[in-house]
């Protein structure tokens, strides 16, 4: 979630949403080509309010977090791809 709308690359704080909390639902279920055994689903959050001992890591480092695997998991798709071809 955005935690500071002034700083873009600093502003972003991990939460993990839990199903039930209120504001938040799990609407349709998509389609999907492949990896059939998850289901995906359209989420909708409206004034969810997350307690604290859901933040994920520390306030406004999401960015860091979410980049520092990139290329591993970019690597990791791509040989998953490779070899569903």
């Amino acid at each position: 979630t955005s935690t500071d709308p002034d700083n873009r690359r600093k502003g972003l704080t991990l939460l993990v949403v839990e199903d039930g909390m209120d504001g938040f639902t799990r609407g349709r279920e998509l389609e999907k080509m492949g990896c059939k055994v998850q289901d995906t689903a359209e989420p909708s959050f409206v004034d969810v309010r997350v307690p604290a001992a859901n933040v994920l890591g520390d306030v406004d480092e999401a960015f860091g977090y979410l980049g520092h695997n990139l290329a591993q998991e970019r690597l990791t798709v791509a040989v998953g791809s490779v070899a569903q071809a």
